[in-house]
């Protein structure tokens, strides 16, 4: 028995369709099987001949119809019978193998060409990458340097930190020197002001001394015009009374 079994789809060449019903007869154990891609009004169409009895026919229809390859798009499957002549499976098999390594010579070429291609770029890359990394090295180098710059920085900067401490003591010490210097101050102007305090009393005492000695001369003054006045009126009743004893003493005529 001899049918033929159609496929079309809208993409079922280059898919690997003839590949899969080749393991497909085999797996049925077909003497003459082949299968023919072919193109009619820009339609693709898969065209299987298989020959055997009408059960592996069944199965080998069955099989096609079930299991599509995953990259392919079917629109329909139809069969029929067929009288012409089928080629042996092991004559399909190698004019298939032939084809798939005619159709693989191209793509090895083009393989070849993007390989060199490949290389040629992967050579620039490596030139480039040679040039990066002495770009890197000449960066790493910098940044070493400027570690090193840093590095002395950070130890100026220890150093004016270490003066900044010396002189943050000195500047404490003459702190604690002028509090000192302001306490003794505090305790002299106490001292100033306890002096001139006792000046104003002693100033407050010569007031009063001088008033005790204006007060005494004063009354001294007083006492010496009193003594004069009462001197001068016994002086002169003294004269009186001698002048009284004497103008007697004339007219007694004892004197004279």
């Amino acid at each position: 028995m001899k049918k033929k079994i159609i496929i079309h789809g809208s993409r079922v060449h280059d898919v690997g369709y003839r590949l899969a019903l080749l393991q497909y007869a085999k797996e049925y154990r077909f003497s003459f099987f082949e299968a023919i891609n072919t193109i009619n009004d820009e339609k693709e169409f898969v065209c299987i001949y298989a020959e055997g009895n009408e059960k592996k026919i069944e199965e080998l229809v069955s099989k096609i119809k079930r299991t599509i390859p995953d990259s392919a798009l079917v629109n329909t499957i139809t069969e029929e019978n067929y009288e012409g002549e089928i080629l042996p499976i092991t004559a399909f098999s190698q004019d298939l193998q032939m084809e798939q390594m005619a159709k693989s010579v191209p793509i090895l070429v083009e393989m070849r060409d993007i390989q060199k291609e490949t290389l040629r770029l992967q050579q620039k890359t490596l030139e480039k990458q040679d040039d990066s990394l002495d770009l890197q090295h000449q960066s790493i180098d910098l940044q070493h340097e400027t570690l090193d710059m840093q590095h002395q920085s950070i130890d100026l900067q220890h150093q004016s930190i270490d003066l900044q401490h010396e002189t943050l003591d000195l500047q404490h010490q003459t702190l604690d020197m002028q509090h000192q210097s302001i306490d003794l101050q505090h305790e002299t102007l106490d001292l100033q002001h306890q002096t001139l305090d006792m000046q104003h009393q002693s100033i407050d005492l010569q007031h009063e001394t001088l008033d005790l000695q204006r007060e005494t001369i004063s009354e001294i003054k007083g006492l010496r015009e009193d003594f004069r006045f009462t001197f001068d009126n016994r002086l002169k009743k003294i004269e009186d009374t001698l002048q009284v004893i004497i103008t007697a003493l004339e007219r007694a005529k004892i004197l004279g």
